[in-house]
């Protein structure tokens, strides 16, 4: 049960309600001294706001409706803007990278085009970069009769990272057999670290042992990320949903850039995006999913 939130939730609906009676006294007495300074023109309109101010008691309905709505209106916009804020703290957690190469048809038309695989090699030979990793999406991994969604990378690569900066999110697992899970699907599905799921994959049924839970927003129903090795030694990959890189040197920036626009010149359809713009892509497809709650609040 969230009870945080539903506490937090209650004290605005709470203290909508004990505000509301002064508040609407002190707007309604604003109006009035404002209608009071005109002419007739608008007598109909500061008959019914006395009538509201002299009759408050009696015009419930119309208070109770103003005082709902501007409770939910205080209370959609906390839940939209603090999911958008966690969206933007996950994506900097999960993808500290300077470029990432896409393929904008993907975005576009939802093909799965995605970057061919030989890129990355091109991209490794390059001066001034750092890390190449790789990023997979699987949307259709089937455990059981659930269907969840695979997000594979370079591990190996993410934890030396988190090394180099002094922390680890990574617990001890071997990027070979074992997998990590969101926290939404471990707690869905009741599962804890040493558990093993059965993913049915191109070898047939193989059985993956959870090493450990993360925070992940890829999936309602969950998400299951591995190394990218073993999501290639259990379903083959023929392309990737995108190839990450960061530069060594960022005072060469301008020149590496250009070198990077020039190796995938060959596709009209990849693209070069900064962390900047990625950030854009997720917050886009968030404000679409909130597309029918912005239209309640207006």
């Amino acid at each position: 049960v969230p009870v945080f939130g539903l506490l937090a939730i209650g004290m605005i609906i709470i203290g909508q309600t004990l505000c509301f009676p002064y508040l609407m006294e002190s707007f309604m007495r604003l109006v009035n001294w404002t209608l009071a300074k005109m002419d007739h023109t608008f007598i109909e309109v500061r008959i019914g706001f006395e009538e509201i101010v002299q009759n408050a008691t009696k015009n419930t309905l119309a208070s109770a409706t103003l005082m709902l709505g501007v409770s939910l209106i205080i209370s959609l916009s906390v839940l939209t803007g603090s999911y958008e804020k966690s969206i933007l703290d996950w994506t900097e957690r999960e993808f500290p990278f300077d470029y990432s190469v896409i393929n904008v048809s993907d975005l576009e038309t939802g093909t799965d085009y995605g970057v061919p695989v030989s890129l990355t090699d091109k991209l490794t030979k390059l001066e001034n970069i750092e890390e190449v990793d790789v990023f997979i999406l699987n949307t259709k991994a089937e455990v059981g009769d659930k269907i969840f969604t695979i997000h594979a990378y370079d591990m190996l690569l993410a934890k030396k990272r988190e090394e180099r900066k002094g922390i680890s999110t990574y617990p001890d697992m071997n990027f070979e057999t074992d997998i990590l899970v969101s926290a939404n699907m471990a707690y869905l599905n009741k599962l804890i670290v040493g558990d093993k799921l059965k993913i049915n994959s191109n070898l047939g049924l193989k059985e993956l042992k959870i090493a450990g839970t993360k925070e992940h927003f890829f999936s309602e129903n969950g998400t299951i990320m591995m190394d990218y090795r073993l999501f290639e030694n259990l379903f083959g990959i023929d392309s990737y949903r995108a190839i990450r890189v960061n530069l060594h040197d960022k005072t060469k920036r301008e020149d590496t850039l250009a070198k990077l626009t020039e190796i995938i010149s060959f596709d009209p359809n990849l693209k070069l995006i900064n962390s900047q713009e990625l950030k854009e892509i997720y917050i886009g497809g968030v404000k679409k999913v909130f597309k029918v709650l912005e239209s309640l609040k207006y």
